[in-house]
């Protein structure tokens, strides 16, 4: 609006620019072993042009996101991949202003934190330590220990035995996480 400066000039005072309302997740949740995917609602704002989103997850507790993505101000949802199998995750929405936008300037704002997600379990990494020792001329005891990393609940193990061709010949199942040997049986006596 404009005021006289004593008669002499006119001078124009703006009005303040209104404050940037942080975007509100909607939804997060796993999408997969490695991903999460985030919806949102745009910020409350009359007067500002938004530039972009970023959306980060952080692990429950740390102040470094782990995984990052910008998007387009015109899209409201993203899926985070590259995260770990089987972990928790916090994530949050940062809106941005356009650069050059009159209002607030370089100006942004983030959400709040989602609650916790945890993505979805990965495969086990391969038993270790594995051993195979001649029970008999028809029998063989396998020995193993638990992969380093399991990625979630391991509920059994499968032993699938080859012929010296490569050709599969049985299939063995352990069942139980607690289980680290199997006795495998019926084997023709002096084969590899």
């Amino acid at each position: 609006q404009e005021k006289e400066n004593n008669g002499m000039a006119k001078t124009i005072a703006s009005k303040p620019p209104a404050a940037l309302s942080p975007p509100q997740i909607t939804s997060a949740i796993a999408s997969g072993s490695h991903s999460i995917k985030l919806t949102w609602t745009a910020p409350k704002s009359t007067d500002v042009i938004l530039g972009y989103y970023k959306a980060e997850c952080y692990r429950p507790g740390q102040t470094n996101a782990e995984r990052t993505r910008l998007v387009h101000s015109q899209f409201l949802s993203v899926e985070i991949a590259y995260l770990l199998p089987n972990t928790l995750y916090e994530c949050a929405v940062i809106a941005y202003l356009r650069e050059n936008s009159k209002a607030l300037g370089d100006a942004w704002t983030p959400s709040r934190r989602s609650s916790p997600i945890r993505t979805w379990p990965g495969n086990p990494f391969e038993p270790t330590d594995i051993t195979a020792t001649a029970v008999n001329s028809t029998a063989v005891q396998i020995n193993w220990k638990a992969p380093l990393i399991s990625n979630g609940d391991i509920t059994k193990y499968q032993v699938i035995v080859y012929d010296s061709k490569g050709v599969q010949q049985n299939i063995y199942t352990e069942t139980g996480r607690d289980v680290y040997s199997s006795l495998l049986t019926g084997f023709k006596p002096f084969t590899t």
